[in-house]
């Protein structure tokens, strides 16, 4: 496992459902509309998706987070739409403060618009991932048509960037009209920075992603583990004799 100070505190697989797989809160709600569910194959897996149309999109309670300044969010998409202004995710609900789909680039916009390279294609699934440090610093990653791993697509576009106003993050959704259709798989975030490799290892499946609520070892369990340890090496010590 890939060491990280980041934690996954929002696991959103769309199961029929918007439950928070990590649980302690970071609820997920629809915003515009419901949207339907119905089963694709993101990268080869067949699974239960979430379909949003028009001005449907979803928030995320972001209120639990250590900082609004530092976090990361992976989010498995398939649009059928990438010409026009599309809204990926909010950080501020009453302003255009946020990541745009446009003409199969990603843009940013806070008063500049900043683009990746030509990535996105319409009706094929695509991860993507945006990591905000506490200095402002926003790193986008992103996967190649059909791929779930995903490469820096930019290392440090708006360096200017807003936190999190208002302890949301508003995702699909613009404060306007510039919205599409999609369909969503899974959505990630994470309490802090998380790299290239620790996001490719997390959502590969090995494991599963971390969370705040995985399993510590008390003291005492511990202690329980080195004494037995040593009373198989007594044993075998003792059958050698």
């Amino acid at each position: 496992m890939v060491a990280t100070a980041a934690v996954v505190v929002g696991d959103y697989q769309f199961d029929d459902n918007l439950n928070n797989s990590a649980g302690g809160g970071f609820t997920m709600s629809t915003v515009g509309g419901t949207g339907s569910y119905s089963t694709d194959t993101p990268f080869g897996e067949s699974k239960t998706v979430h379909n949003l149309t028009g001005a449907q999109g979803l928030t995320i309670d972001t209120s639990g987070l250590t900082t609004q300044s530092s976090y990361t969010l992976v989010m498995d998409i398939n649009t059928v739409e990438v010409n026009s202004y599309n809204a990926l995710f909010h950080v501020d609900t009453n302003d255009d403060l946020g990541f745009y789909l446009l003409q199969e680039d990603i843009y940013y916009y806070n008063s500049t618009l900043q683009t990746s390279s030509d990535f996105v294609q319409a009706n094929q699934w695509h991860r993507f991932a945006v990591s905000r440090d506490t200095n402002g610093t926003v790193r986008l990653y992103g996967s190649e048509a059909g791929s779930s791993e995903v490469t820096l697509r930019d290392s440090g576009i708006a360096s200017a960037a807003e936190p999190i106003v208002g302890n949301s993050i508003q995702l699909f959704k613009d404060n306007g009209s510039e919205n599409f259709n999609l369909s969503v798989s899974q959505v990630w975030l994470a309490d802090g920075v998380m790299t290239q490799a620790e996001i490719n290892e997390y959502v590969s499946g090995e494991g599963g992603p971390p969370s705040s609520s995985a399993a510590i070892p008390e003291p005492s369990s511990v202690a329980l583990l080195l004494l037995g340890s040593a009373l198989v090496r007594g044993v075998r010590v003792w059958r050698r004799a």
